[in-house]
């Protein structure tokens, strides 16, 4: 037998056993110490952010990202998190004019096809197919995807609970409720302040929380020929997001096939762009599900050779602004010392 070994950032131990004392086994509390806290930093810095869960049907990645009503996950903790946040923000900018906007969306990609999970009417059978466009300045985004304001985290979680009763799914071999869909919340901060100089700074930040669909068979051959193309287009999506990681071995100047997935366009800045990127590989203890697991870990190495840039997403007319201000200041002071100079 040839073993394999892999690293990774952290492990999350989730199975108990004799090598594994249980008070050693990772919760929900747990998993937002190490990956949620670093998440909501970045995303006040001003900064993009995307978790993206990856692996096995029946693994936990649902599990991990929006959890149950008694555990909730990553998205509802970062939800009530966010607003925290905001609420000692609030109280330590109270001398100055500042304002805090937080909106949401909640879309499903299922067979290559964009559905708007906060839409009243949504449903699988009667739906608008929603289009993905690219913005010269602002890279890709779905057109005609409602974007909710939210001023509390009850609200925020009423959305998401919302967006997940309608998400798509079906039983599997390995997970009775399994996603048959890939699920993007996304929640835009927007801070607007007047610096300590009095000239303003105001940014817009994006997180991505990405639930992806399980890939495994689909259950019962009346099913599979409903929706066996989604299992299908889940390999390509799987695809499309191993090239950008190993075409730099063929290039200097790889061409990045974005476009061959709704899910990597729509996620462009995610994977490779402006963002910080968090890859969650959730895997099986059962030696059944070696070859997955084996497919997973690499998958989630190959991950780590993604090199994003992240920046501050400063509003362009506000960024603007404050250089004039301060190109006036400093030329205000040259010419002062200029007049100083000549009288001397």
């Amino acid at each position: 037998k040839k073993s394999r070994q892999f690293a990774f950032d952290y492990c999350f131990q989730s199975t108990d056993g004799s090598s594994c004392p249980s008070a050693n086994i990772a919760n929900q509390e747990k998993v937002f110490e190490v990956l949620g806290k670093p998440v909501l930093d970045s995303l006040f810095e001003g900064y993009n952010a995307c978790v993206l869960a990856y692996g096995q049907s029946g693994t936990g990645k649902t599990y991990t990202m929006l959890g149950t009503t008694s555990e909730p996950g990553l998205a509802p903790r970062l939800c009530a998190a966010i607003f925290d946040r905001k609420t000692t923000e609030d109280n330590c900018l109270k001398s100055h004019e500042s304002s805090f906007r937080i909106d949401v969306s909640f879309m499903e990609i299922y067979n290559e096809k964009v559905r708007d999970l906060l839409e009243e009417k949504s449903s699988t059978q009667n739906t608008a197919q929603l289009k993905v466009r690219e913005h010269p300045k602002l890279g890709p985004y779905v057109q005609g995807l409602s974007r909710h304001a939210v001023n509390d985290a009850a609200t925020a979680l009423k959305l998401l609970n919302e967006g997940i009763q309608r998400r798509s799914s079906a039983a599997t071999y390995k997970n009775g409720h399994s996603s048959r869909s890939h699920a993007v919340f996304t929640v835009q901060c927007t801070a607007a302040c007047v610096v300590n100089d009095g000239l303003p700074r105001e940014t817009i930040a994006k997180l991505h929380l990405v639930d992806l669909a399980g890939r495994c068979v689909i259950m019962g051959s009346i099913s599979s020929l409903n929706i066996s193309s989604s299992s299908t287009s889940s390999s390509n999506t799987t695809s499309a997001q191993t090239t950008p990681l190993t075409s730099p071995r063929r290039s200097r100047t790889p061409f990045i096939p974005y476009r061959d997935s709704v899910l990597t366009w729509i996620l462009k800045d995610s994977l490779g762009g402006n963002s910080k990127t968090f890859v969650v590989a959730a895997i099986s203890p059962s030696a059944r599900a070696f070859k997955e697991t084996l497919n997973t870990l690499r998958f989630a190495q190959r991950a780590k050779h993604i090199v994003n840039q992240p920046v501050v997403n400063e509003e362009a007319s506000v960024k603007l602004i404050r250089h004039l201000k301060e190109e006036v200041s400093r030329l205000r002071a040259l010419f002062s010392q200029s007049v100083c100079n000549f009288f001397v």
